[in-house]
């Protein structure tokens, strides 16, 4: 898809086969890209009444009503770290119409969303990576910074709207410059990448994956590719996708052994 020239949040449907949504870093508006394995364009969603400021990352989890999975859009960027808190958007995963467009189930091509708001523990931080626990339903953010260990947030299920939710610092990570991460539909391991390595963390049981991050991860491969923001497992094993910023830029495809 030509639009997506800045594509930073990644994540594979669970209910359609070789279905991803992405979205674009900050300068696009609030939409939701839909592509195939191959990067082939599927399709755009506007999510209505939401922002977006600087979106980073895309979840995939149970929605807060326990009906249907929901994509988490992270509007979490902050370089200047001066927000006073950061919105995360609820929106229930389209559906692909009986005419080949996304819709919601009545004909729109708009979806809606519950803006989540949440601030963290000690002021501001800048952040690019979230994810879903796919049991509880819990949120994860990994900071980004230039030190060498990021800190992780958690905002426990059920996520809400309205006033801002006080997230919970559950670990810290030796990586720095952390830009995106992703968790397989299992919950069993964790991809957390930056421009230069992916590490995989293993979940300790299910419902529990802050455990993970109190864990020594290992390496995971990635390719060359500059400006690289985006990860998400494939649905199948442990098979993994990373895609970099640009026009026209290259879907890698990790498979498993």
């Amino acid at each position: 898809n030509p639009a997506l020239t800045e594509l930073s949040g990644l994540v594979a449907s669970r209910s359609m086969q070789d279905v991803y949504w992405a979205h674009n870093d900050s300068g696009d508006g609030p939409r939701l890209y839909a592509l195939d394995g191959t990067g082939a364009d599927l399709g755009m969603v506007e999510v209505a009444g939401a922002g977006a400021k600087d979106w980073e990352d895309l979840g995939l989890g149970r929605c807060p009503g326990g009906a249907g999975d929901c994509l988490y859009a992270g509007d979490i960027g902050d370089n200047a770290r001066a927000r006073s808190a950061i919105t995360v958007y609820v929106i229930p995963e389209p559906e692909l119409g009986d005419d080949g467009q996304w819709t919601m189930g009545d004909g729109r091509r708009v979806a809606s969303a519950l803006a989540v708001e949440l601030t963290y523990p000690g002021g501001p931080r800048d952040a690019e990576a979230l994810l879903v626990d796919p049991d509880s339903g819990d949120l994860y953010i990994i900071e980004k910074t230039t030190d060498g260990a990021s800190s992780v947030y958690r905002a426990a299920a059920p996520l809400q709207g309205g006033g801002p939710t006080e997230m919970e610092v559950v670990g810290e990570i030796g990586m720095g410059i952390v830009t995106a991460a992703d968790v397989m539909p299992d919950g069993s391991t964790i991809l957390v990448r930056n421009y230069f390595a992916v590490e995989a963390f293993q979940a300790t049981g299910a419902g529990n994956l802050a455990g993970a991050f109190l864990e020594m991860p290992c390496d995971a491969p990635l390719g060359l590719a500059i400006q690289g923001e985006a990860i998400a497992f494939t649905g199948v094993g442990a098979d993994y996708v990373t895609i970099a910023e640009g026009a026209h830029a290259v879907v890698h495809h990790y498979v498993a052994d």
